[in-house]
């Protein structure tokens, strides 16, 4: 009865058509590696999954290299080609060889779960101004265009204990799902504290990222956490105790379970390095210093 009720509900929820133009590029284009891995786990989710609560996804590309996918594709049901420049595209697309044959002009093989092989077919052109006044003759319809489904929120638990923050345990209770961008942020943002001086190279070397280093260091000097850019040269962490330390950027750590203890504690082992390092250079000045005296002598 209860199965019964929600197929119902399920019914009368919209459709979603989630159209990605150009994914291949797109995926391409993303040179951090985590939120590349993260953006083709969702893809391949939803088209595992998605059909059955009425999320259908289009997935778009002009030249489809198989090895460039990076999506598991078994799950597309249905597939269009229309003239590829070799038969590798084909394959990548269809899965088999043919619309490398294709004469263009709409020209097009369609493949879905109903046909064994790909059916040839015409596709229709439509121009822009065809569509122009398709779009006003849908905008002189009146219809109610108001949200009618409205999604509970629900509070977010965490089932499992998150991953500790450079070795600094989180706590297990409640708490709202975490944005990987702002974890990745707290995390430099942390090891910053613990630095006399940072660069964009130090943080793609030690968090294994790419140019996005680059929006990170000026999101750093934005919360007042480092000097302004001058020239190549690393710039000066400026909160020198953890009194210093913004107000946001506080919050930002203590979202994350990070306590005041826990950045005072990577504080002073700044200050401990930069002490040892103090006394390394006090006790090569004095070995310098006597061997003048006995080359005097």
């Amino acid at each position: 009865m209860l199965q019964d009720e929600l197929i119902d509900e399920l019914r009368q929820l919209p459709a979603i058509v989630c159209v990605i133009d150009e994914f291949i590029s797109l995926l391409k284009n993303i040179e951090d590696r985590e939120e590349k891995e993260t953006l083709t786990s969702d893809i391949s989710a939803l088209l595992r999954k998605g059909r059955h609560v009425k999320i259908h996804i289009v997935l778009a590309s002009q030249e489809a290299r198989k090895q460039d996918m990076e999506i598991v594709l078994n799950n597309v049901n249905a597939r269009m080609a229309f003239s590829c420049s070799d038969f590798y595209c084909s394959r990548a697309i269809l899965g088999e060889a043919g619309a490398e044959k294709l004469t263009g002009r709409g020209d097009m093989l369609f493949k879905s779960p109903e046909s064994l092989k790909p059916v040839r077919l015409q596709g229709a052109y439509i121009s822009d101004e065809e569509i122009e006044d398709l779009l006003v003759r849908l905008d002189r319809i009146d219809h109610d265009s108001r949200n009618k489904f409205v999604i509970p929120e629900f509070e977010m638990c965490s089932t499992s204990q998150e991953a500790p923050l450079f070795g600094i345990p989180t706590p297990v209770t409640k708490q709202p799902k975490l944005d990987s961008k702002r974890k990745k942020l707290a995390e430099v943002v942390l090891w910053t504290l613990g630095c006399d001086t940072v660069s964009i190279l130090q943080i793609k070397t030690q968090f294994k990222m790419g140019n996005s280093a680059n929006d990170i260091m000026e999101e750093l000097h934005k919360m007042g956490l480092v000097s302004a850019k001058f020239a190549n040269q690393p710039r000066n962490v400026i909160p020198k105790s953890v009194d210093d330390v913004p107000n946001e950027v506080m919050e930002l750590l203590l979202s994350f379970g990070v306590s005041k203890d826990d950045i005072v504690s990577v504080m002073r082992q700044r200050d401990t390095e930069s002490l040892g390092v103090a006394k390394d250079l006090d006790t090569e000045t004095i070995a310098e210093e006597t061997s003048a005296i006995q080359l005097l002598e």
